[in-house]
């Protein structure tokens, strides 16, 4: 994260951060008035949906078995079913161990 950014926001006043203010009115002259006016969607509802689709789970187990070297820091079988199934309790611990798997196939 850019420190120059950390420095704007804590100096930016409550009401523009709240419902992500800021960011709507910057993009006023890229986005569309209803795009810009909806109210905030829980990434969390998406993210549910998103996940459940068959080639989502397929993208996230080809990632796990592409790094094999993560079986020395997870429990591969357990990600694997917790990955298939995604429940809202997995889904925290299912990101880390694939961005984890990420990091270590593209180092």
């Amino acid at each position: 994260m850019d420190v120059r950014l950390i420095e704007l926001v804590t100096r930016l006043p409550a009401p523009l951060l709240r419902q992500k203010r800021v960011l709507r009115e910057a993009m006023l002259p890229w986005l569309p008035a209803e795009i810009v006016a909806r109210p905030k969607t829980p990434l969390g509802q998406a993210s549910a949906y998103i996940r459940a689709q068959p080639q989502v789970v397929a993208r996230g187990l080809q990632l796990i078995d592409l790094a094999p070297e993560l079986e020395r820091y997870v429990d591969v079988p357990a990600l694997r079913a917790a990955a298939t199934r995604w429940t809202a309790r997995d889904s925290g611990a299912v990101r880390r161990c694939e961005a984890l798997a990420m990091w270590m196939r593209n180092r």
